[in-house]
């Protein structure tokens, strides 16, 4: 991988030590390990004629990359709630100086996107991510400093995430959202990715299978159940911003920048029909109802998974695109850092 010069190598030593920690957790984790030089270093810096980049190796996985989420059958969001939670598990003892950072893609900054609703060209799409906006600060915000807080991925996507031929994750070759966020931050990440452009009568179904699979490791509470609808809106709305942004910028064609937009609008405007409300109640239940559903659950730990059969270690296959080229962006591309309140991370 080949970084470009707005990089800061400290945010880079973070990536590389907090895959090693949680592959030091949970073993059967499909990460791509930083591989050190002859040297022993784990990055080594290269001169060019726009500045300073770092190269750095990381293992080959096996797996297709940038796989297309209407193709996941139903037990691959079984299993993408299940990797989830194990890599939230193997992060939670992790920490960072670097980490303290603000992301713009972390749904807790959404309120920061706000700048960018003047770039969504698509007026219905500019109400909808100002609703969403709004409803963000008044019914997240004022809950967000209870939600359990650590160390997480922060980008779990089909972009970051190589599939194997059932669509379960194989392969997770990016970390470079990592941020200190609410754990429910990567649920939200990996809804906005999987559940993007599905029918409303499949939406909940299919968000309370991947559900199921994260709370097969780590049982959610009741409050963080509630929000998961609310959440999703907010990093689907989060995405039409930065997207919008980086396009009326030309910092990326405006096709590939706002790929995903007509797509995640419609997950909003599925949510908004059904109504946030049942929503919530369809995650959450009863308070009775979680509580045998928790205990009829087959419940995993992470050393069982670890040793459960078809999980490895291997580390060949097919690896995840690098960057080839050393460029100096204004804004970093999508898990860079961005100061606050400028933008992106996109």
């Amino acid at each position: 991988k080949v970084s470009n010069t707005s990089e800061d190598p400290a945010t880079l030593d973070m990536e590389a030590e907090a895959v090693l920690h949680a592959s030091a957790v949970d073993p059967g984790l499909p990460l791509a390990l930083p591989r050190p030089a002859t040297d022993g270093v784990r990055r080594v810096s290269l001169e060019t004629d726009v500045g300073t980049c770092q190269v750095r190796v990381y293992d080959v996985l096996p797996g297709r990359g940038r796989s297309d989420p209407r193709d996941l059958p139903d037990a691959a969001f079984v299993g993408w709630g299940e990797t989830t939670a194990r890599i939230g598990q193997a992060l939670r003892g992790f920490m960072h100086p670097a980490a303290l950072r603000t992301m713009l893609w972390d749904v807790q900054h959404a309120a920061q996107t706000r700048a960018f609703l003047t770039d969504i060209r698509d007026d219905g799409q500019r109400a909808l991510v100002e609703r969403t906006l709004d409803r963000f600060e008044l019914v997240v915000a004022p809950l967000w400093p209870s939600l359990r807080a650590q160390v997480v991925h922060g980008d779990l996507t089909t972009d970051n995430a190589l599939v194997d031929e059932h669509g379960r994750i194989s392969g997770i070759v990016d970390f470079g959202d990592m941020s200190f966020s609410a754990l429910i931050t990567d649920i939200a990440s990996a809804l906005d990715s999987i559940v993007s452009d599905r029918p409303t009568e499949d939406l909940l179904r299919l968000m309370r299978l991947y559900l199921d699979g994260f709370e097969r490791f780590t049982p959610l509470e009741d409050e963080e159940l509630r929000l998961t609808g609310d959440l999703l809106a907010t990093r689907a709305a989060i995405t039409i911003a930065i997207s919008s942004w980086r396009s009326a910028q030309g910092l990326e064609d405006s096709a590939f920048a706002e790929r995903y937009n007509q797509a995640v609008a419609r997950t909003i405007l599925n949510l908004e029909g059904i109504g946030y409300d049942v929503v919530a109640q369809r995650m959450a239940g009863s308070p009775a109802a979680r509580r045998s559903s928790r205990s009829a659950m087959p419940r995993r730990s992470i050393s069982s998974a670890a040793r459960a059969p078809g999980s490895s270690t291997s580390t060949v296959g097919a690896i995840s695109t690098p960057t080839t080229t050393c460029r100096r962006s204004v804004i970093p591309t999508r898990g860079s850092r961005v100061p606050s309140p400028g933008p992106r991370a996109g």
